[in-house]
């Protein structure tokens, strides 16, 4: 009996205190606006435009100056004339006259090899060494 009066009163004791208040969420979750970049969209763009039977794969700059890729691929079946897709950062948009159909789309191979290639290609060059030194 006399353990369960303790227990009791030690109950009633606590209930009393206050506990410490935790710190603000805001503060322990997230970094200060200034420590975080710029977030902007990829310098550079690649897009697969329907032009015919065919489609194109170009890559366009910040620039304004775009490249188009030698080979033409087969088209997406949903891709309708004068529609592209654009490979922008890991999403694919479909672009067009109507708004309704501009939604994002499944990135096609031709696209994304391109990408790739384009990566690769970049990779190589700046670690190649400097041929006039």
């Amino acid at each position: 009996m006399t353990r369960l009066l303790v227990f009791v009163f030690a109950a009633i004791l606590s209930c009393d205190q206050t506990s410490p208040q935790p710190p603000p969420m805001e503060s322990s979750l997230e970094p200060p606006l200034g420590m975080l970049g710029s977030v902007r969209r990829p310098a550079t763009r690649y897009a697969m435009v329907r032009t015919g039977e065919r489609c194109q794969v170009t890559i366009e700059w910040e620039a304004g100056l775009a490249e188009r890729l030698p080979k033409d691929h087969a088209c997406p079946k949903d891709l309708a004339l004068g529609e592209r897709i654009l490979l922008s950062g890991a999403t694919c948009i479909r672009a067009g006259e109507t708004p309704a159909r501009n939604v994002p789309v499944v990135c096609p191979d031709p696209l994304t090899n391109a990408e790739r290639d384009q990566r690769q290609k970049a990779s190589a060059d700046a670690m190649a060494p400097d041929a006039g030194n």
